[in-house]
């Protein structure tokens, strides 16, 4: 928790992409329509844009701020997903999933690339949740690693540009489900010409099916008086553009209804 005259800022990407004979999972999957398909329907492999032969997974975003000379990084923290049951699975009939490389690697440890470097930093990170030590979760196998880089950003001159993730693992093929797996950067930065913010960042992982589940929040020190303005962040793993049900919702203990 934190008061900065300041403001947050996120940036994200996926890790697996679809792949076939025809098309690289570097490509995006444009499709935006009834007709997309879901991530079980497809064999997911690593996406790679790095043309580094020592990364085996790398992709990139671009932070943009207004006027970053007048910005100052407080905090970074970089998080990892990924569902990792083992290496490589297959599906040879409907609804069996088997391994085709049943190891599974570490997955604490990852690299990173900030705007106008050439090279990569390792960062080693902390297993917020691992799900394959929860019975519940060994078909996905679902887990959280975060680091705190804030140090790492505030060396570099330069805020704004491209920070690429590489060696996030994931499970490649298919397992039941579908392979997901990606990274997010969240940014708290100091500007004296914006107003003061009370920030908190909360980690964990919940896992979501068919019962809607609540996370509270509390402990925010209020205005007296005046409006007040508020602003969320958040990451999923896995949201499916045809499947009914994927949202945050949500509402104040004097709200009678939840908001989107």
């Amino acid at each position: 928790q934190k008061v900065v005259e300041g403001d947050v800022a996120m940036i994200s990407n996926q890790i697996v992409n679809r792949a076939d004979a025809k098309i690289s999972p570097n490509d995006p999957y444009q499709n935006r329509t009834n007709q997309s398909k879901n991530n079980d329907e497809f064999l997911m492999k690593y996406i790679d844009v790095d043309k580094d032969a020592s990364t085996f997974s790398s992709s990139s975003a671009d932070l943009w701020l207004d006027n970053p000379e007048n910005k100052k990084i407080v905090y970074a923290g970089l998080y990892w997903s990924a569902t990792y049951v083992y290496n490589t699975g297959s599906s040879p009939k409907i609804n069996q999933f088997v391994a085709i490389d049943a190891s599974r690697d570490r997955i604490d440890q990852v690299k990173i690339k900030l705007p106008n470097q050439s090279a990569y930093q390792d960062i080693k990170g902390q297993v917020l949740f691992d799900g394959i030590q929860n019975k519940e979760w060994k078909e996905t196998a679902p887990y959280v690693v975060y680091a705190d880089v804030t140090k790492l950003l505030q060396s570099q001159n330069q805020i704004n540009g491209a920070y690429t993730i590489a060696n996030v693992r994931a499970t490649n093929g298919r397992i039941s489900g579908g392979v997901a797996g990606g990274w997010s950067l969240f940014v708290v930065y100091q500007d004296t010409n914006a107003s003061a913010k009370f920030i908190t960042t909360y980690d964990g992982f919940v896992g979501v099916t068919k019962k809607a589940v609540d996370i509270p929040f509390s402990g925010f020190p209020m205005l007296p008086e005046g409006e007040i303005k508020a602003k969320i962040a958040g990451a999923a793993l896995e949201g499916d553009l045809n499947l009914k049900g994927d949202q945050i919702l949500f509402k104040t203990d004097q709200s009678k209804d939840f908001e989107e």
